[in-house]
């Protein structure tokens, strides 16, 4: 199969919807399993219209390769379908994981401290043992609203509803405020 120079290029298409696909689905499993609670951005929705134009952008630009290379093998037809299911869930998954490191690693900012309270506390058990721990604090900045940030389990137990806590806050690389760390004040 791999002997037509056609095989060998598909093959490479498919290796690497294939490694986007884990390294998308990792790093997203990671965060949701408290394995990686700081940094997390402020607001994790905010970058979802960048993922999705980083993504369309990134289907076109392999779909042009993909059609420069194997538009007259047999095998244009399902690397091309393969790339619009799994090559775009592959595509969209990474687009969010880089877009975020990109806006954390790459910040110079210097963080900004905000105080806050801990109004509640929450825990949701998964059905196969995982825990998700969160804390909902008082708004900062100036706004009143809650807001509520993934802590992983040390953190959950170690504040209690009421403490006062400062809130080390980054401007982000690419405008997406990210959440360095929380810090207990003491009296």
């Amino acid at each position: 199969i791999y002997r037509e120079h056609s095989g060998k290029i598909a093959f490479v298409f498919h290796t690497l919807i294939v490694a986007l696909i884990v390294n998308g689905g990792m790093m997203l499993y990671f965060e949701h399993n408290n394995y990686l609670t700081f940094p997390q951005l402020s607001d994790s929705y905010s970058i979802l219209p960048m993922g999705i134009a980083v993504t369309i952008i990134s289907l076109i630009a392999i779909i042009a390769i993909v059609y420069k290379y194997l538009r007259q093998s047999s095998r244009f037809s399902p690397v091309l379908f393969e790339l619009f299911t799994l090559g775009s869930l592959g595509l969209f998954l990474s687009a969010l994981v880089e877009i975020k490191e990109v806006n954390v690693y790459l910040d110079t900012s210097d963080a900004t401290t905000f105080a806050s309270s801990i109004t509640s506390k929450e825990m949701h058990s998964g059905r196969k043992r995982s825990t998700t721990y969160f804390l909902n604090l008082y708004g900062w900045n100036n706004q009143p609203m809650q807001h509520r940030i993934q802590v992983d389990s040390t953190l959950y137990h170690q504040y209690n509803e009421n403490d006062h806590i400062t809130v080390y806050l980054h401007k982000g690389f690419l405008g997406y405020p990210w959440i360095e760390k929380i810090k207990q004040i003491t009296n």
